[in-house]
């Protein structure tokens, strides 16, 4: 009889054990992140993951109340949307990341309402502006167009005219650049087109009729690089200027069109540079990867278990960062009317160098 009962008592502890989580996990903050993990924007999305997941395994002593989720939602809203839902009904997830501006404008609404926590990558500051609790991972538009303008302006250019993706990123770097020049500086918009558009020959020749000699390329990476080659074939040459995007450009074949070309990025540091290749062996997009990276720190650093996770301790984990050191500088949250709530990184003009964004000084 007293070996049955022991019996039992072990039996029941084990079990016990078993099916309750542990004190670690009861308290565990977990971070739903929501990104492109395939599709043409995937090196962003695969940037951002690797930005995560190198701070983690560079900082295993402060994983154990900290777990993240990953949902490709291909830069598709609606995909967000279903992901989101996944992650917070089946994953029972308390802060949100994503990636993009059509992330960013989908899921706004819903967090304000569902009093949800979003931490957004996008500079695209229209997504976000009249949201309660979203939080921009970087700086807005026209910071990167200031940085832009500024090294355009060393060059001398004065004259500009710009070829533009209708899509909210590339949307809101037009109108900052829109509202940037100076009253001695032009800008003519030769053309919007679609993100579906390959063929940019009428667009090429009415530009080289106006004989522009400074043009913007708002384009995807791939939009990108057809443009230049179709240029390339009519013999039309031209100072070039683009987004971000064409950090993503210059991993794709026939890449070497786009030497000499500008554009306004973050500057990071050589210890992540050197870490980040080491593990990754790639450098798409290695500015988004830097930024994740720090901000899994902020979040990772200065969670505490015994404050709890409702909405107003979370957000601010991030409200209170000012001056903290990062991979590509000092870094600070920021809240005005021109950018809603984000956070702030040095950022310089860049020119292509041997397929490399190189810093103009």
């Amino acid at each position: 009889m007293y070996v049955k009962l022991r019996n039992l008592l072990i039996f029941a502890l084990i079990s016990l054990l078993t099916l309750s989580p542990s004190h670690a996990q009861q308290n565990q903050l977990k971070i739903g992140v929501i990104l492109p993990l395939s599709g043409a924007l995937a090196d962003f999305g695969t940037a951002i993951k690797n930005g995560i997941e190198l701070y983690r395994s560079e900082n295993p002593n402060k994983n154990e109340f900290i777990s993240f989720i990953y949902e490709d939602d291909q830069y598709d809203a609606k995909s967000s949307i279903s992901a989101y839902r996944k992650l917070l009904t089946v994953d029972k997830v308390d802060l949100f990341f994503s990636f993009g501006s059509p992330a960013c404008s989908a899921l706004g609404p819903i967090v304000d309402r569902e009093r949800k926590l979003l931490i957004c990558f996008t500079s695209d500051e229209a997504s976000a502006l009249n949201t309660k609790n979203v939080i921009r991972a970087h700086d807005h538009s026209a910071a990167y167009i200031r940085a832009l303008l500024g090294g355009l302006r060393k060059k001398g250019e004065k004259v500009f005219a710009i070829v533009n993706t209708e899509m909210g990123y590339t949307n809101s770097m037009l109108k900052a650049f829109q509202g940037n020049i100076k009253s001695d500086e032009h800008l003519d918009i030769i053309a919007n087109v679609n993100p579906s558009e390959i063929d940019f020959r009428s667009i090429i020749l009415k530009a080289k009729g106006l004989k522009v000699k400074t043009l913007g390329l708002f384009l995807l990476p791939n939009q990108l690089l057809i443009f230049m080659k179709q240029a390339r074939e009519l013999k039309f040459t031209f100072t070039l200027f683009s987004t971000n995007l064409i950090e993503s450009a210059l991993l794709l074949p026939h890449s070497n069109v786009l030497e000499g070309a500008i554009y306004a990025y973050y500057q990071m540091e050589q210890s992540f540079i050197d870490r980040y290749d080491v593990k990754y062996k790639l450098d798409a997009q290695m500015p988004m990867a830097g930024n994740a990276y720090d901000l899994t720190d902020v979040v990772t650093s200065g969670f505490n278990p015994k404050d709890g996770k409702d909405l107003d301790v979370l957000r601010k984990i991030f409200t209170r960062v000012k001056g903290k050191a990062g991979n590509s500088g000092l870094y600070s949250y920021i809240e005005d009317k021109e950018g809603g709530k984000y956070f702030s990184h040095p950022m310089f003009a860049k020119e292509v160098r041997g397929g490399r964004g190189i810093r103009i000084d």
